[in-house]
């Protein structure tokens, strides 16, 4: 009997301990199956919210989350950095049969969002509100209403993003309102039955080299109630397709130093042959692309294009720059292209499919950089542009007149030397 209550004691004693360890636990430390990770502290969560509200997490920290679908919305009001673990497979979506605001709303400065799929039934995608320096960068999303909205928000950063729109009437890609000193760069903005871009009384903010197509309205400067849109500065896009290319330009620039941006609905020409259209667009852009602009990195360079053909398998492979164009048949290619002096010297030579063909230098080239202009039958070829090597057909030439030049200046070293010495032998 005695022997049974001291087993019954023993199990007792266990148990009570069990509980307070579970109680008094200061940290709910998950496992490390779970797939919401703190770089920082090595902590691990089973959602993205709890990663963020986590009393370990602190400003300055990186948040990485597993590829997975994530059904939550999330709020970000620490200065940290969520980075999903790759745009196509981390999935956030709320899943909820009822509209929510937001799936991604952002109220702290110094933030970064980057490498997530974003898509379900919110009305916004990215709402980020009074904050400065916030980033947004190689995410896919899809929304109702606006994918990614910056309001009262200053230095931020949306690149790299491929945005798409729903179908539904008041859809607008990227929304800018009361904001000032931002970048949109290189992002593919497409598929809205309203505006690709939309400022509404929006200042200063550098807008280049996105795809803007098969929207409504390209870019809508709205002109809010507190005032007007000006000083935005709008060059190296693509507008491919829009009902409307742009609305209510006016105080804002559509160039760079001296290119602008490429218009589908451009009419204008270029006699000169520079990849500049010689006509203003829209009184707007005065030095329209005759061509679709594209940006390429060859060994951290960049590497730019304007051409009527499409560009594809671009790479560099330490010498040369190689690439493949490719146009509707029986027609006239063009391709302008910028090459930095570091990346392969100057002086160049360019092959389309192992033919040589003549380029013209234009005058606007550099020290650093080179603008070669060159056509070309359209098709699909391969261009091949390299550092001009000497001709080796010069070798054996050259190799002749230095021996003879060689050989008359020892003669004339020896006959300066016998009239020195007078003839004598010595």
């Amino acid at each position: 009997m005695n022997g049974k209550l001291f087993l019954v004691l023993c199990v007792l004693l266990l148990l009570s301990c069990l509980s307070y360890a579970r109680f008094s636990q200061p940290e709910a430390k998950a496992s490390d199956s779970f797939p919401v990770h703190n770089l920082s502290t090595g902590l691990n969560y089973t959602t993205i919210q709890d990663a963020i509200n986590a009393n370990e997490t602190l400003d300055g920290q990186t948040i990485l989350v597993d590829a997975g679908v994530y059904n939550e919305t999330v709020l970000i009001n620490k200065s940290i950095s969520l980075i999903g673990e790759n745009k196509y497979d981390t999935v956030l979506d709320a899943q909820t049969t009822s509209f929510v605001n937001s799936l991604v709303n952002i109220t702290a400065n110094n933030v970064t969002v980057a490498n997530f799929n974003l898509t379900g039934f919110s009305f916004d995608k990215i709402d980020v509100g009074s904050c400065s320096n916030v980033t947004i960068r190689d995410n896919i999303i899809w929304s109702l209403v606006v994918c990614i909205g910056l309001n009262n928000s200053s230095n931020c950063l949306i690149i790299g993003n491929a945005l798409s729109g729903t179908g539904l009437e008041g859809n607008d890609l990227i929304s800018l309102t009361s904001s000032h000193d931002c970048v949109i760069d290189n992002n593919t903005i497409e598929g809205s039955t309203y505006d690709g871009i939309l400022l509404i009384t929006s200042n200063d903010n550098l807008i280049f080299d996105n795809l803007i197509s098969q929207n409504q309205y390209g870019i809508d400067f709205y002109n809010g109630p507190q005032g007007a849109d000006y000083g935005n500065i709008v060059f190296h896009n693509n507008f491919e397709g829009n009902l409307y290319q742009i609305n209510n330009g006016g105080g804002n620039y559509f160039n760079g130093s001296f290119e602008g941006n490429y218009w589908s609905d451009y009419t204008g020409k270029d006699p000169d042959q520079d990849g500049i259209g010689d006509t203003p667009y829209a009184n707007l852009d005065y030095y329209p692309l005759m061509g679709m602009f594209e940006n390429f990195i060859a060994s951290n360079y960049d590497v730019q294009t304007i051409s009527n053909s499409t560009i594809s398998n671009f790479y560099f492979n330490g010498t040369a720059i190689d690439f493949d164009v490719s146009g509707e048949n029986g027609t006239t290619g063009f391709c302008r292209i910028c090459v930095p002096t570091a990346l392969i010297g100057a002086g160049y030579r360019i092959l389309v499919n192992g033919t040589e063909v003549q380029y013209k230098l234009l005058p606007i080239s550099n020290s650093t950089q080179s603008y070669l202009y060159f056509t070309y039958h359209q098709s699909t070829q391969e261009v091949i542009i390299t550092i001009q090597e000497f001709p080796f057909f010069l070798i054996p030439s050259l190799f002749i007149i230095e021996t003879l030049l060689s050989a008359t200046i020892l003669r004339r070293k020896r006959n300066m030397h016998k009239t020195c010495t007078g003839g004598l032998q010595v």
